[in-house]
């Protein structure tokens, strides 16, 4: 699920995930917060090796590549990135949705292994 900004933490929806053996991560319980940084330490504290995890920041992919340069790290939402940002998306990611982002389909598309066709209705 890429889309999701916010959320909140129901105790009884948590407690009856876990009970059924429910692989729901929640970093910190209280309040649910939505952070890739907290939950990649904390998959690498339950012992997984090779986690998976989405991020729309380039410094955030950097950042969990540095932690984990072992980590599945998916870039998303990623209209408007510049340059910059394109390159450490690029350096730090192993799946990339350019979406409307032309720095995206330029920098990363020239080091993609496999590319989609770019939507020629956003892009010239």
């Amino acid at each position: 699920m890429s889309g999701l900004v916010s959320t909140t933490p129901i105790p009884a929806v948590i407690d009856r995930i876990g009970e059924h053996g429910g692989g729901i991560v929640v970093s910190p319980p209280h309040d649910a917060a939505l952070s890739a940084e907290s939950g990649m330490r904390m998959a690498l504290e339950k012992g997984f090796h090779a986690p998976a995890v989405t991020t729309a920041s380039a410094d955030e992919a950097t950042l969990l590549r540095g932690l984990c340069p072992a980590a599945f790290i998916v870039a998303v939402h990623t209209t408007g990135t510049t340059a910059e940002e394109a390159e450490m998306f690029a350096a730090s990611c192993d799946l990339i949705f350019p979406c409307a982002s032309r720095a995206m389909y330029e920098i990363a598309g020239k080091k993609a292994l496999l590319q989609g066709a770019k939507p020629s209705r956003c892009l010239p």
